[in-house]
């Protein structure tokens, strides 16, 4: 196994450092590796996650925001609608 671009080098040197002191030198690289992918793979969909709730609140948002400049949510109480609850 190998880290993968400059990103997984940089992981793999600061686990590596890290872990110097504690693990014998055979070890620490394979240590190093191990900690640094699991660390990749626990914190990468977590990320994902937070970036897509982002985009879909703002997308969110922004569609209130074009229903009140456009006047529509005043325009649904005309139709016997909730304006308010209906777009939110």
């Amino acid at each position: 196994m190998r880290a993968h671009g400059l990103t997984g080098t940089l992981w793999v040197a600061q686990v590596r450092a890290m872990l110097d002191d504690l693990v014998p030198k055979a070890k620490a690289h394979a240590y190093a590796l191990g900690l640094s992918l699991l660390f990749t793979l626990e914190v990468g969909p977590l990320l994902t996650a937070l970036l897509l709730c982002g985009r879909v609140g703002g997308s969110y948002a922004g569609e209130v925001a074009t229903l009140q400049a456009t006047h529509q949510v005043s325009r649904q109480g005309v139709c016997a609608l909730q304006g308010r609850s209906t777009a939110v």
